[in-house]
């Protein structure tokens, strides 16, 4: 005898019922909220990201601040990302609400297959109470008046980048490697970069590149969208390039970084020498005098290499992008440079004193706001905040849990505080503080927003800068940068179209200005500077 009908009907429907609901609720939370930030229409089940192009994104957002507005809400699947198109919101929501606006969000890759056992030490991760213990370790050090204990060694590591460009000046963006690696591992561990190379090789240095474009590509919240689309997360490995590529970025993270334990593990045998006090690595190990367990240690390996990565991992790309602005435009290098000679006539430059140099600092500044470092990704949808409670901004609800971050690109292109912003000009800032032409409001204005804005600003942001400052005015001061062919500075094809924003490969020549024997002497001077330093 049949089932009735009616039974096998109620069974139909409710594990029809079963298997329809999650995907109901998922795009039930597609949806956009209730008094939410304008922005573009949404399409059920994926929000609006099936309209963010994988490259170039920041010229899509930039169109729709142009279209929304101040601030702006776009729903990636479920996730609520606010973001911020003008500077007043960015202090109001960063500085002034930072109580409700300072988590952070960890990226899923980061967290789960990079460095899982860093959730509490690597900066990236780290919350209110992680993020005061680095910032308590740095105080007086990468921030404040700690800086100028380190002007000798970041000049002496400039310097010694001269004589590299004087004898072999067509591999110049290689020397630029290991000088911008030069202060910050003598920070951490004490020890000098030729120590690395002579123990480990050059590798080390080129492993620790490519650990941090690794690392950034893995960031792209875009390429592969686990923190947006979870179930992305279960495609198996021969499918997800990222779970090939995150084993790859660990090992060669770590290396780097025990790499630096291991020279602050030697350092502490040398006696003298400015730094054997104020070297990170030996300093925290003296203090443990009952002995470092495994995981202790581990725990500061990763600690202590993120601060390296905070002080280290802008420099390298930043400085060729001004070194293409200055080629590309003469008549702003002719005057940094008369500036530079006014101030040290035929003596290498060594501290900067931003008050008789502030051309050279608005050249430094301006390559920051005209081709920021963050402005693909890492302004758009990297690194956001993350809303700790309800919040309400110019009348709009943002509800707990969404993601805010800072329009970079935007913000630093803006019409309506620069003149002629797509341009770089360096009187700008030579003229105003903050770049803005006038009669704007400057209220909670930044000079620039590359290492972001309030109590989760890069620590690394000053060192950047100091560092930036001394070797520009030593370089200016050596040499003419010269172009050797045509320079491509249009942001579209000059510029590699990935996570951060870097020229492409491009020839310059550096035409000398001193002599072989001025550049030899300050050389080897540069060289008994740190020896001395490190206490060698």
């Amino acid at each position: 005898m049949e089932r009735p009908a009616p039974l096998t009907s109620f069974l139909t429907i409710i594990f029809s019922s079963i298997l329809l609901y999650p995907i109901a609720r998922w795009f039930l939370t597609t949806r956009r909220p209730s008094n939410f930030p304008p922005g573009p229409r949404t399409l059920p089940g994926l929000g609006n990201w099936h309209q963010i192009p994988r490259l170039w994104s920041h010229f899509k957002l930039d169109e729709w601040a142009r279209e929304y507005g101040p601030i702006m809400g776009l729903k990636m699947g479920p996730t609520n990302i606010v973001i911020l198109n003008d500077a007043s919101l960015v202090y109001d929501l960063f500085v002034k609400r930072a109580t409700s606006f300072n988590d952070r969000q960890t990226p899923y890759i980061a967290e789960h297959h990079i460095l899982p056992e860093a959730r509490q030490s690597y900066s990236l991760y780290m919350n209110n109470d992680y993020n005061s213990r680095l910032r308590t370790m740095t105080k007086n050090t990468l921030v404040g008046s700690g800086l100028a204990n380190l002007v000798p060694a970041q000049k002496a590591s400039a310097t010694k980048v001269l004589w590299k460009l004087f004898q072999d000046p067509g591999e110049w963006s290689e020397h630029l490697k290991p000088w911008a690696l030069a202060s910050p591992v003598a920070l951490m561990s004490g020890a000098p970069i030729e120590d690395f190379v002579q123990d480990y090789g050059k590798q080390w240095i080129d492993d620790y590149y490519l650990s941090q474009q690794l690392w950034i590509e893995l960031l792209d919240p875009l390429d592969p969208p686990v923190d947006i689309l979870p179930v992305l997360r279960w495609v198996p490995a021969w499918l997800a390039h990222w779970k090939r590529k995150a084993p790859v970025a660990r090992k060669y993270l770590l290396n780097a970084y025990h790499g630096l334990v291991d020279q602050g593990k030697k350092s502490m045998k040398r006696h003298g020498g400015s730094f054997s006090q104020l070297a990170l690595i030996p300093k925290w190990l003296r203090q443990q005098e009952s002995g470092v367990t495994p995981a202790d240690e581990l725990d500061f390996t990763v600690f202590m290499g993120g601060l390296f990565d905070a002080s280290a991992g802008s420099t390298y790309m930043s400085l060729q992008t001004l070194i293409l602005a200055l080629a590309a435009h003469p008549q702003f290098q002719r005057k940094a440079q008369a500036e530079i000679d006014g101030v040290f006539g035929e003596s290498i430059p060594d501290k900067i004193d931003l008050a008789k140099l502030p051309y050279l600092n608005a050249c430094v500044s301006e390559s920051q706001r005209w081709r920021p470092l963050g402005a693909y990704v890492l302004g758009a949808f990297g690194l956001p905040r993350k809303v700790g409670q309800d919040e309400e901004v110019l009348g709009y609800q943002i509800p707990k849990g969404s993601l805010v971050m800072l329009n970079q690109w935007s913000i630093a292109h803006d019409p309506e505080f620069y003149d002629t912003p797509a341009e770089y000009n360096p009187e700008r800032f030579f003229r105003d503080p903050v770049g803005a032409k006038e009669g704007v409001s400057q209220v909670g204005r930044k000079a620039v927003y590359t290492f972001g804005a309030g109590r989760r600003e890069c620590l690394g942001k000053e060192f950047y800068f100091q560092n930036a400052r001394i070797a520009m005015s030593q370089v200016l001061w050596a040499f003419d940068i010269v172009p050797d062919g045509p320079l491509d500075t249009d942001v579209t094809t000059g510029f590699t179209p990935a996570v951060v924003m870097m020229p492409k490969p491009f020839k310059v020549k550096f035409v000398p200005r001193r002599s072989e024997g001025a550049l030899l002497e300050a050389k080897l001077a540069a060289d008994n500077a740190m020896r001395e330093i490190l206490g060698q």
